[in-house]
């Protein structure tokens, strides 16, 4: 959750006064430079394309003083050369002079980011594999959907980016048609602790919508382990997920998935 509105304006103040500000002023300083070496680069230039065509013209204009009607045509173009080439540098030059405007533009809020240091047992704690729990709850899962007459087969180790551990075929029903459940095994050493989908696990549940399953087993270090059953987390657990950037995953509090237990 973000903070309150007034919490909010306080850090845009914050951020405007403290930062923002000198942002800016860097910023102009270093427009004003580069506003600079382009204007002495245009100046150079157009000054020597202008003396170009004023020489030019200045040798037409003698011949046809001379006489010689012949470059009465070619003077002229000379000379309105020299002016739109006086304008041209005109326009440029306003051009630069309209880029030194460097505004502030608005502070906004994107979004509240929680950091957690390595330390942190909770985290830390998320961010270790134990394969020993893991093996518990797919055990304990394949014994539980056996148990109930379902047939599961464990697919973890393909590494074909399912983003399930199990597939669980069950019976077939009237017409024939056997349900399917896509299931990711979560599996946590002690109770009530959070859990942790990552990305793909999390965009593959979206996908299969109620066909994927979310089976968390708490206590498989404790002698009494518990089992949750999360029909559609990713719609479910929606507006509960944070964001682990670290390892690009979703975190899910404890009393989230209690609250949507099967």
């Amino acid at each position: 959750m973000g903070p309150d509105v007034g919490r909010l304006r306080e850090l845009e103040r914050w951020l405007r006064v403290n930062l923002q500000h000198d942002m800016v002023q860097r910023r102009r300083a270093a427009r004003e430079r580069e506003i600079a070496l382009r204007r002495a680069y245009l100046e150079r230039s157009f000054d020597a394309s202008v003396r170009a065509q004023k020489d030019r013209w200045a040798v037409l204009a003698a011949r046809v003083a001379e006489g010689n009607e012949a470059y009465r045509l070619a003077r002229d173009e000379a000379l309105k050369r020299v002016e739109e080439l006086e304008a041209r540098r005109a326009d440029k030059l306003a051009e630069l002079a309209h880029q030194r405007v460097l505004r502030p533009g608005p502070v906004t809020y994107l979004g509240t980011v929680q950091v957690m240091t390595v330390e942190d047992t909770r985290f830390a704690s998320l961010m270790r594999r134990d394969d020993a729990v893991e093996q518990f709850a797919m055990d304990y899962v394949l014994t539980y959907e056996q148990g109930r007459g379902w047939d599961p087969t464990d697919i973890s180790n393909d590494n074909d980016g399912s983003g399930f551990d199990i597939r669980s075929v069950g019976p077939p029903d009237q017409n024939g048609r056997r349900p399917v459940r896509r299931i990711e095994v979560k599996g946590r050493a002690a109770h009530d602790e959070p859990v942790m989908l990552s990305r793909n696990e999390w965009l593959q549940a979206g996908r299969h919508g109620d066909t994927y399953w979310l089976y968390v087993v708490w206590g498989c270090k404790t002698g009494a382990p518990r089992l949750l059953t999360i029909q559609n987390p990713a719609r479910k657990l929606a507006g509960q997920v944070q964001p682990v950037t670290e390892v690009k995953g979703y975190l899910i509090a404890a009393d989230a998935l209690t609250q949507v237990k099967e």
